[in-house]
This record gives structure tokens, sequence and C-alpha cells, in this order.
């Protein structure tokens, strides 16, 4: 793509200005760059009359245009444009006059290039264009500047985002409306295959992803992964739970799949985000994993694991009761798999299906949007930690409505998002990864026995059972603190 992006400038520089010849670098030459820079006209005009072209590139490809450009000063931008300095060379690091003026947030320099030919819709060697760097970075002088003079929004790199979809992170809404009423199109795609809907569901952006929806953006569009703004908005910790909603309500396809088989209802489940679990169940959200893998033992543990709670919160012991032994018995199967022999075991790396939300954060979204303060898988697994708690609160909102205070027992991060070693790693290596996860869910499983203990102890519910599991999950949110293994009630 860089070498793309070098012949593009070339071949716009040569239909801009077919007869301004540049000069190669002369031994004198860097006189007039460094006046230029200075803002010293006379040294520019010397320089000028020893015979030195107005358009002298020096040892980085730049011109004395560029180096004024660089230094802000609008008066001998001015005076270089009236001696002839071309407007749209570009160096050697891919930069423009122009664009540097809107890096720069410089709209006087940006109007007088503009004005004496600069092309606004022209590629930076990254791809991206004047308007499309605006977006990102913000200057509303430049931006409507940029408008003005007849900027396009669509106007873009193949697999990169458009102005559109970089002014949908920014707090100020202000781009992304003027971008849209300038006949932006909310359904091209940028990097990854992404939407600006996908963009604005990992941007935490409902209010966004409404705008887009009513411009008509495709809800159910999928990017190159296979993924849509619900399975993103449903699996990624954080995001709040009105954009799943929202899309919901529009008529996002609830059990859309993946190229994995990844669901938004399963993507809920990897993310521990109990609430959209629930919200994803009641309407109308299937949870066909097959068992035989291990992410897909978790997943479905993890399942009836919530629905154990879900279905207490509603008084519904049967369907309490069965939730929780299902989910009893595919962590006994994982502890089983992990307390065996691990010489031959191999886990699915980044990229694999136990990771998918991770990776879809890293990989097609991009280290811009959501990612940007994530660093290491430690770094992430603490993030996600702390989030757990929003969805844990967010499901006992949710269950409120049915009056019975029950207090949820699923708790903790899914350690799924935990990178296993690789498949060459020593057998030392694996036996520690083996043994954490094994503990793991010998916690969660000690957590169900002794639910379904109070369930023995109050056949006919109540507030005995009510008193007794919630004396359970506290001691279980008192232990996690601590790190501590449940004890058996």
């Amino acid at each position: 793509m860089y070498r793309i992006g070098m012949m593009l400038a070339a071949l716009v520089m040569m239909a801009s200005c077919i007869s301004c010849v540049t000069p190669k670098m002369a031994a004198d030459s860097g006189k007039i760059h460094l006046a230029a820079q200075s803002g010293d006209r006379a040294g520019i005009d010397a320089a000028l009359q020893s015979g030195i072209p107005v358009n002298q590139i020096d040892n980085y490809g730049k011109t004395p245009l560029i180096y004024a450009t660089e230094s802000g000063n609008d008066a001998i931008v001015e005076y270089l444009l009236n001696k002839g300095a071309n407007p749209n060379h570009t160096a050697d690091d891919g930069s423009t006059p122009l664009l540097i003026a809107v890096r720069k947030g410089n709209s006087r320099i940006a109007e007088l290039l503009i004005q004496r030919g600069a092309l606004v819709n022209g590629f930076g060697d990254d791809g991206f264009t004047a308007l499309t760097v605006t977006a990102e970075k913000g200057n509303k002088k430049v931006f409507d500047l940029l408008l003005k003079h007849g900027a396009k929004p669509d106007v873009s790199f193949a697999n990169r985002d458009t102005a559109l979809m970089k002014s949908i992170p920014r707090k100020d809404s202000y781009y992304f409306d003027r971008l849209l009423e300038s006949g932006a199109d909310p359904n091209k795609k940028g990097r990854g295959g992404n939407t600006p809907l996908i963009i604005a569901a990992c941007s935490n952006k409902p209010e966004i992803a409404e705008k887009l929806l009513k411009a008509g953006a495709r809800i159910n569009e999928l990017n190159e992964s296979g993924n849509s703004a619900l399975l993103f908005a449903a699996g990624l910790a954080g995001i709040k739970p009105d954009i799943a909603k929202l899309l919901v309500e529009k008529g996002a396809d609830i059990n859309q799949s993946s190229k994995d088989g990844l669901t938004p209802v399963k993507a809920a489940c990897l993310a521990g985000n109990t609430g959209m679990v629930v919200y994803l169940f009641e309407k109308g959200a299937r949870m066909n994993i097959d068992d035989a893998s291990d992410e897909g033992r978790e997943l479905n543990g993890t399942f009836n694991h919530i629905l154990g709670d879900y279905y207490l919160a509603k008084d519904d012991l049967n369907n309490s009761r069965t939730s929780f032994e299902k989910a009893q018995g595919y962590y006994k199967k994982i502890i089983d798999q992990y307390q065996g022999d691990v010489a031959s075991m191999t886990w699915k790396q980044i990229g694999g299906y136990t990771l998918m939300p991770l990776y879809m954060v890293l990989n097609p979204v991009g280290a811009g949007i959501l990612a940007a303060n994530i660093a290491t898988g430690r770094t992430v697994n603490q993030q996600l930690t702390a989030q757990m708690e929003n969805s844990i609160n967010a499901f006992y909102s949710h269950k409120q409505k049915y009056h019975h205070p029950y207090v949820p027992t699923y708790e903790g991060l899914n350690m799924a998002y935990v990178q296993p070693p690789l498949n060459d790693a020593p057998i030392a290596q694996k036996k520690t990864f083996a043994e954490s996860k094994a503990k793991h869910f010998e916690k969660r499983s000690q957590i169900i026995a002794n639910v379904l203990a109070c369930f023995d102890k109050n056949p006919q519910g109540g507030s005995g059972l009510q008193t007794c599991v919630n004396a359970v999950a506290k001691a279980t949110a008192s232990q996690t603190e601590k790190n501590e293994p449940p004890s058996k009630n």
C-alpha cells in the first residue's frame, strides 16, 4: 500500500502540474529552505536571484513551501506561491503542503493553498485525504473550509477508513453530522470491511448508530471476518446495552452467525455480559453450541449458569435448577479435561474462536477505536474484569422487574480471554495453564453445588431459598475479591 500511495501521488502531481519540472538538489540549495523555514523573505529573494528554483527539493524531498507551511508562516507561504511554488508537491514522507496545514489546523494557510490549486481530495502516503485527517483530529474551521471547496466525504483508498468513520469516535458529533449532511455513504466499508455502523457499535455510540440507521445503514452488513454490528455490541465488554437494543428493535438478525459460528448471544457469553445474554435470550436468541470443544463447553456452561440466575429471578424453580445442573455438568467436563494428560493437548491462539471478542477489537476494528489503551493481554484481562461489574449490575437491574431480589451467582472473567500456551510450549507451562483452568472451573462448580444444596434445603422456594442463594452469591463475591475458593455450603 505504501508503494501504491507513492505511485498515486506521483500520478496526481504529473496530472496537476505537467509543466512543472522539479530540479535536482543543488549544492547550495539549502539556503532557500532555511530562509523559508525561518521566514526570511530577503534570504528567499537572494536564493532565487542566485538561480535556485522556488520548487527546489532537499534531501527529504521537501520544497521551501513545505518548510514554510510547517512553520505556520502564512505570509511566506503566500509569497512563495506568488513566486510559482507548487502547492501539490509530495515530500518523501508522503506529505503535501495542504495535508501539513490541515494536520496543524492552520485554516489560513489551507485556504491559500486551495486558492492556488491544491488538490482538496488528494491522498497522503497513509491513504487519507485532508478531510479524513480533519474529521479524526478535529478543527471545525478547516473542516468546513474543505467541504466548502469540494472535499468529498467518501474518497478513500481501498481498505482505508472514510472521513465518516474517522469522525464517529469523537466526542463532538459535529463532524459526523456535517459529513452525513454532505452525502457521506452510511454503508461504505473501510479497514477490515467494517461499516460505519460497526464502528459506531464498537465506539459505544448509540446516538450515532441511530443516525446511521435513519440514513439507510444496512443493519446486518458483515465485515471481512463475518461479524455484524450486533455481534460487536453484544460481545465487547463495556459496550452500552442501548446499542444492541437499538439494533434488535430496528430488525437486526439476532441469530446471525459469523464465519466462525459466533452469534451475538455466544459473544455475550464469551464476554461474560450477563445482562446482554438475558436480553438476547428473551428476544429469541438460540444457543446451539457443540460442546465437543473446550470453548463450546465453557459457552454452554456460562449460558446455563446465567439462565439459572435468570429463572430464579422469575421464581421459576424447575427451569432454574435444570439450568444450574446443566451448567455444572459442562464445568465438570472442563475440569476432567484439564486434570487429565495435558501433554497432547492443543489450544487455539489469537484469531481462533476462543479469543474472538478480543480479536474483533484488535484486528478488524483496530487499535484506534476501542483498543487504544489495550497494550497487553494482562491489561485486557484487568480491563475486562473491571467491566464485568457493569455486566453483573446490568443483570441485577434487569431482573428487578420480577420483584425477587436474588443476587446473581454468576461472576468472574471467562477463561476464554486468557491466552493459552503455544502448542510447542514446554510441558510445565501447559500444566500450569491447565491447572489454572481446572481451578477456575472447580470454583464455578462449587458455587453451583452450593446453590443446588439451597434448592434441596428449600424445595418450595420462598424466603428460605432466597436467603440461602444470596448468602452463596455474597460469599462468592467476597472470596473473588480475596482470590479464595468458595467454601462448601
